[in-house]
Parts: structure tokens; C-alpha cells; sequence
């Protein structure tokens, strides 16, 4: 393998990044009260939470709801930042 093909395999890599971080992913909770929504990058970009969960009865539930809803969408961009890995790395002739 020459500089050139591992310079446009560093391009390929790159590009893929860069999708993969302007990717959004969205999560909403069971009962639609809690709406994540998770950069490609793993960032939480925005939080929509409905107001009736506002209050200190219904905080433990919110905290709840939060965190499920959160990891949902952050599971969401693992498994489309692996399965792009895994395709560039075929398209590649890595194995992975």
C-alpha cells in the first residue's frame, strides 16, 4: 500500500467522521413525555420534557425517564457509528 491509497483512506475515515457528527438521533420516552435528541458525536443536543412531569412528586420518574430515554438515543448513534465503521472497513479492505 502506497501514501497515496493510505491518503485517501484518511480522507475516506474523515468523511465518515464527519457524517457520523452531523447525524442526529431521537429518542422518545414509553409514554411521550421526554423527547432526547443525541448529536453523532454523542452530544445531547436537545431535551423536550412535557410540562406535567414538572413537579416534586413526579421527580424520581423524571430522572427515570431521562436516563432511559437518554441511553436509548445515545444507543442509537453507537450502533449507526459501528455499522458505518464496519462499511467503510469493508469498502477498505480492513478487517474489523
Amino acid at each position: 500500500m502506497n501514501i497515496f491509497e493510505n491518503m485517501n483512506k484518511i480522507r475516506e475515515l474523515k468523511k465518515l467522521t464527519d457524517e457520523i457528527n452531523a447525524m442526529e438521533f431521537t429518542s422518545t420516552s414509553k409514554d411521550c413525555k421526554v423527547k432526547i435528541i443525541v448529536k453523532g458525536d454523542l452530544s445531547l443536543k436537545n431535551m423536550e420534557i412535557d410540562p406535567t412531569l414538572l413537579n416534586e412528586q413526579n421527580l424520581e420518574l423524571l430522572k427515570k425517564t431521562l436516563i432511559d430515554t437518554t441511553n436509548k438515543a445515545l444507543n442509537e448513534a453507537k450502533i449507526a457509528m459501528r455499522n458505518n465503521t464496519q462499511k467503510l472497513a469493508k469498502d477498505l479492505g480492513i478487517g474489523v
